[in-house]
């Protein structure tokens, strides 16, 4: 008996329909790992870098050579990095030897720079493992000519032990693509990291610097001009002015830790006191999740967040932590702010009118704010259309204060306690100008007058 009889024949045509779909699926499956795979790979070479990280050998006096360029190690040309020889013309020999897409590498060691470095080509990275330059004289440890390109500055120490000097790391004009991450800084000079020239004429583009650590310069640790700017994670502190001055488009300065900034009792540039200061007109700014404590000082008051041009457009100032700074804890004088969920506590030097927040710009919106024991005003306003909603303030002597000339101004769902002795008001409106004031469901207590008002049409509800 043939047993292959009672097999049944399966017709392609009959079969076509049950493998089509299962073929497309196939396809559909395999090009959405692809594309999937392909985005994760964009993403993360987008993230590290415009230069290609290297690998160095272990033999320190090796230099090598890849598809991206000459990878320079500065033994190959003589320096020592024993921390008493100085190894200027060795590590300049292995700069001018480095052109595009080239990397100057420092191996473990104590470098003395006794001249600056200036980069002159676009695409080359810079750093090292385990390595200190000390510089002695007045020069900017690492310049560069005008307008670069693509320049990568990582896991580098310096030490500057000059009387004076230039900005420690310094991109003139207009540099674009610039990275500068895991870098230690102590006793600059001048700026710790001044990228682009000053405000209004830089157009430098596309500047990382992160993850970096800026102790005790002359100026301001980080000062940055042009646009596209991203200043994360760094820890900044002793700067006389200060620590971050940004005078930058479309920028975002988050997760820093800025302490005792502002240090300077001279009368230079009497507002230059601050943990973080946002000027020049700018517009587009994030300022989020930073640590800002202790800038200024008794002789010359400071702030922890500082954006007091009145030009300055379209910022947010979300979730910082801002305390124990001598003049206010947040000020902005531009139109267009949302300042949300700081905790702001204990700034202000008694005896002086200072603020816990302080807002002068118009369409603003500050809400979900802690502020407490911020000695005189916890929030001030005088702008036109500002929303003050949904924030917790404790212990000042005026909880929500209005000045100015402003129109329009919403005051509701805040908590305002005073504890102790009896705080003035808690709601002032201070001003006959103050036009339709708002007020309504906040809890007030522990002052000598809930809403004290002077303004005109205003329209009060406490519940």
């Amino acid at each position: 008996m043939d047993d292959n009889k009672n097999i049944p024949k399966l017709s392609l045509f009959k079969i076509l329909p049950v493998l089509i779909p299962l073929f497309l699926l196939t396809v559909v499956f395999i090009s959405s790992n692809f594309n999937k795979k392909s985005k994760d790979i964009r993403s993360k070479a987008a993230e590290t870098t415009m230069t290609q990280r290297l690998i160095i050998s272990n033999n320190t006096n090796q230099s090598s050579q890849n598809s991206t360029g000459q990878i320079n190690n500065v033994k190959s040309y003589g320096a020592k990095g024993d921390g008493s020889t100085n190894d200027t013309a060795a590590i300049q020999s292995a700069v001018k030897a480095s052109g595009s897409h080239s990397t100057i590498f420092f191996p473990p060691g104590v470098y003395v720079l006794s001249d600056g470095i200036t980069i002159s080509n676009n695409n080359v990275e810079i750093y090292g493992s385990g390595a200190t330059i000390t510089q002695t004289s007045w020069q900017s440890t690492i310049g560069s000519s005008l307008n670069v390109d693509s320049i990568y500055i990582h896991d580098l120490s310096i030490n500057i032990t000059a009387n004076k000097g230039g900005p420690t790391i310094y991109m003139t004009g207009s540099p674009t693509n610039i990275i500068i991450e895991r870098v230690n800084i102590n006793n600059s000079r001048h700026n710790g990291i001044a990228i682009g020239s000053p405000a209004g004429s830089s157009t430098a583009d596309n500047i990382i610097i992160r993850n970096s650590r800026i102790t005790n310069p002359g100026d301001a640790g980080i000062q940055l001009a042009g646009k596209r700017v991203l200043v994360e994670g760094n820890y900044i502190s002793g700067s006389p002015y200060n620590g971050i001055d940004s005078n930058a488009f479309d920028t975002t300065i988050k997760n820093n830790y800025l302490i005792g900034n502002g240090t300077s009792t001279s009368d230079i540039d009497l507002t230059a006191r601050n943990g973080i200061y946002v000027g020049a007109q700018v517009s587009n700014v994030i300022i989020e999740g930073n640590t800002s404590i202790n800038n200024g000082n008794a002789t010359r008051p400071g702030d922890g967040i500082n954006t007091t041009i009145t030009n300055v457009q379209r910022a947010i100032i979300n979730g910082n932590i801002v305390t124990g700074n001598t003049r206010n804890g947040i000020e902005t004088s531009g139109k267009r702010f949302v300042i949300t969920n700081n905790i702001v506590q204990k700034n202000n030097t008694p005896g002086k009118v200072d603020y816990g927040i302080r807002s002068d710009g118009p369409y603003s919106i500050i809400s979900n704010n802690i502020l407490d024991e911020n000695f005189n005003r916890g929030i001030s306003v005088t702008g036109s259309f500002t929303r003050v909603e949904n924030n917790t303030i404790t212990n000042s002597l005026i909880g929500i204060e209005v000045g100015g000339s402003p129109m329009t101004i919403s005051i509701a769902n805040n908590t305002i306690t005073k504890n102790g002795t009896a705080g003035h008001q808690g709601i002032y409106i201070d001003t006959a100008t103050a036009n339709e004031t708002q007020i309504y469901h906040n809890v007030i207590k522990g002052f000598v007058n809930d809403i004290l008002d002077k303004g005109v049409n205003t329209v009060k509800s406490l519940q």
